[in-house]
């Protein structure tokens, strides 16, 4: 699928006009919005790359992205100190 879009180059490729959707097997998207049409037990949380393709319609829709710089930052912060001195430094209540 990627192969005619991606070229000689290893880095980068072409711009394409592939979706998320196409990564995604059928059937097994088909069963996941099915699940999600059908839920009535409450609370149902869908998470990860493609949750809005899983549920289309949803009460709320949150989006998190954390650049990879900052993640690497955060890492090597969090190696220095526990988790709790770094949540109360930056989380004031």
């Amino acid at each position: 699928m990627l192969a005619p879009v991606l070229g000689d180059d290893p880095v980068f490729g072409h711009m394409n006009n592939i979706g998320l959707e196409a990564f995604f097997e059928e059937a097994e998207l088909g069963r996941a919005r099915q699940k999600v049409a059908s839920w009535q037990q409450g609370v149902l949380l869908v998470v990860g790359v493609g949750a809005s393709i899983v549920s289309p319609q949803p009460d709320v829709l949150i989006y998190a992205d954390l650049a990879r710089w900052r993640y690497k930052a955060g890492s090597a912060e969090m190696r220095s100190q526990t988790w709790a001195q770094t949540i109360s430094r930056k989380v004031r209540v």
